[in-house]
């Protein structure tokens, strides 16, 4: 991937590092888990900077900008969204997943673990396991 400049007004000057606007646009319309900490976007018609996965519907590209990080979104204007919370720790929601996917199934050794019954065991609110899954061995083939 290569580092993107695209000024379009007093919310931009910004670089994505390794990662191009299309490709950020579309991690934003497919809210991809995977892309989670590598950016935010920021919407000049509401002034709020979001994370990528943001259960925010999502806006006209026409008003999208992309930031590195949030605070470079701050530096441009923009306020944090309240849904989504970009200004909290990012976290690689994958490596968390994986992380207490691991603890579970080492607590059930003896048991016969199921993908289903690990995604069960996961708190509410976390990425579904199995779209997960999915998502991410279709982006290793």
């Amino acid at each position: 991937m290569r580092t993107t400049t695209q000024p379009t007004d007093m919310h931009s000057n910004f670089n994505l590092i390794d990662l191009d606007t299309e490709a950020a646009w579309q991690a934003v319309l497919s809210k991809d888990p995977l892309m989670e900490g590598r950016f935010v976007y920021a919407v000049r018609t509401t002034g709020v900077f979001c994370r990528p996965t943001c259960p925010s519907r999502r806006p006209h590209r026409k008003n999208v900008s992309f930031f590195s990080t949030s605070a470079e979104a701050e530096s441009s204007g923009f306020r944090a969204c309240l849904r989504c919370t970009p200004k909290g720790t990012a976290t690689n929601t994958g490596a968390a997943l994986v992380a207490r996917m691991c603890s579970f199934i080492d607590e059930h050794l003896d048991d016969r673990v199921t993908l289903d019954a690990a995604a069960r065991s996961m708190t509410p609110g976390s990425i579904p396991v199995q779209l997960f899954m999915n998502h991410r061995q279709n982006n290793l083939a």
